[in-house]
């Protein structure tokens, strides 16, 4: 479940799994504007072992100058990979959710092969 709550910057993301996987796979869970620029926004990088889990997400995690604010018309999604953020074949993935942020937005991503 994504939960924007508050804040023009944070969301709060719940990804879960529906099958074992390598326990040394990672997730990353991103936000891209829509129409925008492919590359995330802001993003985490969690271990599959900690999922399910709740992830808050805030402009402290922006890349390379991402911004969250009210308003922004994003999709959220997730990868998980046994390679790196850029993805590889056989990763699963979750989303995308399109959302137009405001003050409480939710949604929930679900990984699959």
């Amino acid at each position: 479940m994504i939960d924007f709550l508050n804040s023009l910057r944070s969301f709060v993301s719940f990804v879960k799994i529906d099958d074992v996987v390598l326990k040394d796979a990672t997730v990353f869970v991103f936000a891209r504007e829509v129409n925008g620029s492919p590359r995330p926004l802001v993003a985490r990088r969690l271990s599959v072992t900690d999922l399910p889990m709740t992830v808050r997400l805030s402009n402290e995690d922006a890349l390379m100058g991402g911004r969250l604010h009210q308003g922004l018309a994003v999709e959220i999604a997730a990868r998980l990979t046994v390679g790196d953020a850029n993805g590889s074949e056989g990763d699963w993935m979750g989303g995308p959710v399109l959302l137009t942020l405001t003050a409480e937005n939710t949604a929930e991503i679900r990984l699959k092969p």
